[in-house]
């Protein structure tokens, strides 16, 4: 006789950290993906003492960091992905009055069981809790995508170079500059055809594949001249 056994992993975040996490990266996974359900959910993974969640709807993507609890022991690392209706159930119920964010902790479990389900709870230091069935796909590979880090901020005028972005998922990373409290976006450019990186605070880095345009399609992309004229200079 078989028995049939199961794992459980367990990590403790700030919930404060992770309502502003799941805030912000379920911006970018689709609201309904019938052909590609992958698309609208949100990946959980625990590395190396941080809970990565990220999300992509194919044109942009979005990562935060949040810092585990040193005091809480992790057992193992973990992936599971869950859908956007349970990722914004938890943001409902993980936020919570400002008082509360140096002291409000939030456990996560999961549990593999013997058939490789992976079933999600969730419970807050004040008693609120929740919990869900991790889904069974493969989420996109985006890792391949991020560039090669080239260091500090070159200079913008030896170092420019342009490219358009659909203005509305430009509001949707705003939102996430002000979902982690952060001070500063920083857009870099990369090779043509490549995403652009656009980088939040400490804690958010995503990826916006730029529009394929040419010059009579983006509205005054040739009048820098226009405007030097006018200016006088």
């Amino acid at each position: 006789m078989v028995t049939a056994t199961t794992t459980k992993t367990t990590v403790t975040v700030k919930a404060a950290d992770l309502h502003a996490a799941l805030k912000s990266v379920v911006l970018f996974a689709t609201k309904t993906s019938d052909m590609l359900p992958m698309l609208s959910a949100v990946k959980f993974d625990m590395r190396d003492g941080q809970l990565i969640t990220a999300s992509t709807d194919r044109f942009r993507v979005g990562m935060v960091r949040t810092t585990v609890d040193p005091e809480s022991a992790v057992s193992s690392d973990f992936s599971v992905l869950v859908n956007r209706p349970d990722v914004e159930n938890m943001v409902r119920v993980l936020a919570a009055p400002k008082a509360s964010e140096s002291w409000r902790m939030v456990t996560l479990e999961i549990e593999v069981d013997a058939s490789e389900r992976k079933h999600v709870s969730f419970r807050t230091t004040d008693g609120n809790s929740g919990s869900f069935v991790g889904l069974d796909l493969d989420f996109p590979k985006y890792i391949q995508l991020m560039p090669e880090d080239k260091g500090p901020i070159a200079d913008q005028d030896s170092d420019r170079h342009a490219f358009a972005v659909n203005p509305a998922y430009m509001a949707d990373f705003a939102k996430v500059a002000s979902a982690l409290k952060a001070h500063s976006m920083v857009v870099e450019p990369t090779q043509a055809n490549r995403p652009v990186t656009i980088r939040i605070g400490s804690r958010f880095i995503g990826l916006i594949m730029p529009v394929r345009v040419n010059d009579t399609e983006v509205d005054s992309f040739n009048t820098r001249s226009d405007w030097r004229a006018i200016l006088g200079k």
